[in-house]
């Protein structure tokens, strides 16, 4: 996740705005996600688009020719951040874009590590029970991490849920270098 600025933000709800009142989210989800990953893999776009040699002019053209293959609100607004000077923002402007989407349908997404792929019927098991828990939709995005040994960390939202072994062991580690060698009988002599 990437910090937000109060500009991003501002830019993403009214663009999340406009695509509710045009029932066209899904489409510009579609765009947003699209342009970022062109933005972000492409650095010589980013050159060219940061130069300042470069007339507004010949930007505005190139991002036409970007803005093509979306929906016209998209092409409005690589424009419009062009015009403003607020180009860098895009990739704000889809995380808050995103984040929007999943409150509109009520969706929350949930990540959670592994140290072996989790069996189909597990899988569906912790999603019915997170659903229930929550009451939101569940996605679950569910990545393999040899080094968690076993159990899961889950995180959803803000919220860390560490039921690993890793982290069993570590606490473990922690609670017997606490506990004195005249506690547990052992004499040194």
């Amino acid at each position: 996740m990437i910090t937000v600025s109060a500009a991003g933000k501002r830019y993403g709800q009214a663009f999340f705005t406009l695509a509710r009142e045009h029932d066209v989210i899904e489409t510009l989800q579609s765009d947003l996600e699209r342009l970022i990953s062109l933005w972000e893999e492409e650095k010589d776009l980013k050159g060219l688009l940061y130069h300042p040699r470069i007339t507004r002019d010949a930007k505005k053209e190139v991002l036409s020719r970007l803005g093509e293959d979306s929906h016209p609100l998209t092409a409005n607004l690589l424009l419009l951040l062009a015009d403003k000077g607020r180009l860098p923002l895009l990739p704000e402007i889809g995380q808050v874009f995103a984040e929007l989407k999943d409150a509109h349908y009520n969706i929350m997404p949930v990540e959670v590590r592994v140290a072996r792929p989790l069996p189909q019927d597990l899988e569906e098991r912790l999603l019915q029970k997170l659903q229930k828990a929550t009451g939101k939709n569940i996605q679950l995005e569910v990545q393999v991490d040899q080094s968690i040994i076993g159990g899961m960390v889950l995180k959803v939202g803000d919220i860390l849920i560490d039921g690993s072994l890793q982290r069993g062991l570590e606490k473990l580690r922690e609670q017997l270098s606490r506990i004195q060698v005249s506690q547990i009988g052992v004499n040194n002599g």
